[in-house]
């Protein structure tokens, strides 16, 4: 089976047998698959897997807790009684209601109104006194409410028993009304299922009563008022009058018509100044177009008049001029200047032209006479107006007082005329109360308990369970937030995710490396192939391999790296240098008497502490030899890049296990002596922020940093189980 995870590392294009997208040791995808989503569902099946157990303690949690207050809860059983509400039009008044209830412009406001007048203490008091619950102890323990005690005063422990009574049928009673109708429910809660029957229609039959006797009240009420009313208008009309006619009598005025609010609307002084203004407005305007026809004319020859171009004989005599004029030029050809024919035609032109001054001086003149005639009409008309003015300007002064007389007259027969309408009406109707409101349906005896619900109990203890599951489980995920999958890799570190190395099912590392067809094996398998294609020469000719802290698999990542290395042909050294908690040696089943230390102390050369690995054709080692005092001041030695070099001339490649980054400098002075780093990083065991930072130290002193392994990682305990499993079995079974 194959259950490695690969990436091609950056510089490096996709191709020769690698993936874009980078597959989780157990078959989860972990490339882009999800990129750009709103949700990555692989990876919140995973936290609900990482966090299954407090779920489901959550939610059964709740469950036990819905369950206890559900078998804990009182059977509540629930009647319910249907009224119709219609709005009535105000029959006492045009100009208010009488009937606060009564709202006929406004629906809403109306059944509002009645709605609280059903929840009034008032009603409440009527049931109680209707059904007797006043004097009944055993309401108020099924209402779950203690009875006032027999100790004291009478009146005050009636009292407080009938505020007790009143408070709980207040409490248990609901009033509401259906949404866009005029239906009005009213329900009644108790452990009673006949108690709760007879309350709700007791609240519906005490309503009714309510308000037919409070309608009934206001019209007796009202008929009395506007008796009351209507005597004293009788009485201010008769006095209104007699004050009008006394007065008209004294000052002598005769009206023609009244408007409607009693004022005199004319007179004979009015009607003539109307029509008399009527003449002078016509004859003012024939003046000024008379006036306007002589001023043209009084500067203008007569001839330039168009009145006189219009005039028949004025027009005859300028024909008869033209043609004489026309004889006379001809006679001038043929005839002296004296001739008696020339002469004859210059004497009837002198006469023509005469004729035509006489004619037009007449009309020039009359235009005058014309303007003259109707500027004296005009001043005739002026002096009548003027005159009728003064005349009318009395009567006003006298009518003033009368119009006010005739206004108050007209009030008081309004006044009256409108509440003898009404009074008429009021006894028509004495005695007689419409009834708005009527019983759709009464309540009827309850046979199952409404409350508790088992189900709904269940179901809400569920949500509640999963909303407190999902809290506690973001709360636990924000506390213990780790780099568990390789999508966590990609997701928040910069650096190319090399491999996943699985966690062996029985912890024995070795051994699954052994098996061949382990996902340990192929996983390591996988790594080698990665780092052979990182560059256009293979993989990196000298390569450092190390972790956060000890423990995360770093050494056996350098040994399987070489080991496979070592398979392939290629002659791979490993060096062994952490000079404070060497492992190599155990893995190649070495002592570790001489090694790297006692060479960076200048007690042996390079080729005395180079081993060659009995089981493995191609792989020697180096072991760190014994542990010295001060393994940095070794370490920062010229020796070590010095027999590094050396190494790579003798050997293809030269992988070397180096202590942790974390709190140690000896991983930093390493990664600067050689070509390539690779950093080992166990699943789970590191926050985001921790593993950048151990990264951004690496890389300012690793000449290369090729990625990441990620060590021990548990499909399973990370929530991938289910990929995991489908990857293993669909493929190593073939």
């Amino acid at each position: 089976m194959n259950q490695a995870q690969s990436v091609v590392p950056s510089g490096r294009p996709s191709g020769e047998g690698t993936n874009d997208s980078v597959l989780l040791a157990g078959g989860a995808p972990s490339g882009s698959d999800n990129e750009g989503g709103l949700f990555d569902f692989v990876e919140l099946r995973a936290i609900v897997m990482r966090n299954i157990w407090l779920i489901l303690g959550s939610v059964v949690t709740m469950l036990i807790v819905a369950a206890i207050l559900t078998a804990l809860t009182v059977p509540l059983f629930r009647a319910e009684t249907t009224l119709q509400v219609d709005p009535q039009q105000a029959n006492i008044l045009d100009v208010e209601d009488v009937q606060a209830d009564v709202q006929s412009r406004d629906t809403d406001q109306f059944l509002q109104t009645q709605i609280e007048i059903l929840e009034s203490r008032s009603i409440a008091e009527d049931v109680a006194e209707d059904l007797g619950l006043l004097d009944d102890n055993a309401f108020l323990l099924a209402m779950n409410r203690a009875a006032p005690s027999g100790e004291g005063d009478e009146a005050a422990t009636q009292t407080n028993r009938t505020a007790a009574v009143v408070a709980a049928i207040m409490a248990n009673r609901r009033v509401a009304r259906v949404p866009d109708s005029q239906i009005v429910e009213i329900e009644f809660v108790s452990p009673s299922p006949r108690l709760s029957t007879e309350i709700a229609n007791s609240l519906a039959e005490n309503y009714i009563e309510d308000s037919l006797t409070r309608r009934f009240s206001v019209n007796n009420y009202a008929r009395e008022f506007v008796g009351e009313q209507l005597a004293e208008a009788r009485e201010r009309l008769e006095n209104s009058e007699k004050v009008l006619a006394t007065y008209a009598q004294n000052a002598g005025i005769v009206t023609t018509a009244r408007n409607a609010e009693g004022d005199s609307t004319g007179s004979l002084t009015g009607a003539t100044i109307e029509q008399t203004n009527e003449l002078l407005i016509r004859a003012k305007a024939d003046r000024i177009e008379a006036e306007q026809a002589w001023q043209s004319a009084r500067s203008s020859p007569a001839l330039a008049l168009p009145s006189v171009y219009q005039n028949p004989a004025i027009t005859n005599l300028l024909r008869r001029r033209a043609e004489l004029r026309g004889e006379l030029a001809e006679l001038n050809e043929r005839y002296v200047d004296g001739a008696p024919e020339v002469q004859e035609v210059r004497a009837e032109l002198a006469e023509i032209d005469r004729e035509v001054s006489s004619i037009s001086g007449s009309i020039k003149s009359s235009l005058r006479k014309e303007y003259e005639a109707r500027l004296g009409r005009e001043r005739e008309l002026s002096q009548e107006v003027a005159e009728l003015t003064g005349q009318q300007q009395g009567e006003q002064t006298r009518g003033v007082q009368y119009n006010i007389l005739a206004r108050e007259v007209a009030t008081n027969r309004s006044l009256y005329d409108g509440l003898l309408q009404r009074f008429r009406e009021l006894t028509a109707s004495a005695g007689l109360t419409g009834n708005s409101i009527t019983i759709v349906d009464e309540a009827q005896l309850p046979r199952n308990p409404f409350a508790p619900q088992p189900v709904r109990n269940m179901a809400i203890g569920l949500l509640v369970g999963l909303v407190l599951a999902g809290l506690l489980t973001m709360l636990r995920e924000q506390i213990f937030n780790r780099v568990r999958t390789p999508e966590d890799i990609r997701r928040h570190l910069s650096v190319p995710l090399l491999s996943t190395i699985p966690k062996p099912h029985d912890g024995d590392m070795k051994a699954a490396m052994e098996e061949n067809l382990s996902g340990v094996s192929e996983a390591f398998q996988t790594l080698t192939s990665i780092l052979s294609l990182s560059s256009d020469t293979g993989a990196p000719r000298s390569m450092f391999i190390t972790s956060g802290r000890s423990s995360e698999g770093k050494s056996t990542t350098a040994f399987a790296v070489a080991k496979y290395l070592a398979r392939r042909g290629k002659r791979v050294l490993i060096v062994d240098a952490d000079l404070r908690r060497p492992q190599m040696h155990r893995l190649v089943d070495s002592q570790n008497e001489v090694g790297l230390s006692d060479l960076l102390a200048g007690q042996t050369d390079t080729s005395s502490i180079v081993h060659s690995a009995t089981e493995f054709n191609g792989l020697s080692y180096v072991t760190a030899g014994p542990i010295p005092p001060d393994p940095v001041d070794l370490l920062s030695s010229a020796r070590l890049k010095a027999a590094i070099a050396e190494w790579r001339e003798q050997f293809d490649h030269v992988i070397v296990d180096g202590p942790p980054v974390l709190g140690l400098s000896d991983a930093l002075i390493i990664s600067s002596n050689v070509d390539a780093t690779v950093f080992a990083l166990e699943s789970g065991a590191w926050r985001p922020g921790q593993v950048k930072d151990m990264l951004r130290r690496l890389s300012n002193h690793a000449n290369q940093l090729v990625g990441i392994v990620m060590t021990k990682f548990d499909a399973k305990s990370d929530g991938y189980a289910y990929y995991y499993q489908e990857y293993e079995y669909s493929y190593s079974e073939r």
